[in-house]
């Protein structure tokens, strides 16, 4: 969950920490570690939801979240610079493991905004934001 000195996160309703991962043999361990422990999970219980929000200086940005085929996991809309990006469907595979989408790949780095909310209807279905990736 610690970022660069150039991010700031307010988490918002993304608040839980997701414990269902995919996980993966590393190095002697067989039995499969999990991946992206350090997560932001909205758990469908918030009375009012406040969205998860980023601030960060960077030219590309990639989120990361996880996919999976349980009924009460639903539809996150993410917004950058105020702007409508993607709707992030974690039903798509329907199977545990972790979906990268690139947000935006610019020339140059500037301050971005990324707003994620649950969709219109999911407000009482999980979302995990398992992390982002970005180039400077």
């Amino acid at each position: 969950k610690e970022l660069c000195q150039k991010a700031r996160i307010s988490e918002g309703s993304f608040c839980g920490t997701d414990q269902k991962l995919q996980e993966v043999e590393i190095d002697m361990d067989i039995y499969g570690t999990p991946q992206f422990p350090y997560n932001w999970q909205y758990t469908g219980q918030a009375e009012e939801t406040e969205a998860f929000t980023l601030k960060i200086l960077c030219r590309a940005l990639l989120l990361i979240f996880k996919d999976e085929g349980e009924t009460d996991t639903g539809k996150a809309d993410v917004f950058v610079d105020g702007h409508y990006k993607m709707t992030a469907d974690p039903r798509i595979n329907g199977w545990i493991h972790c979906n990268a989408v690139i947000l935006f790949s610019e020339t140059e780095s500037r301050e971005h905004i990324v707003e994620i909310l649950p969709a219109p209807g999911e407000e009482k279905k999980k979302f995990t934001i398992l992390g982002f990736g970005y180039v400077l």
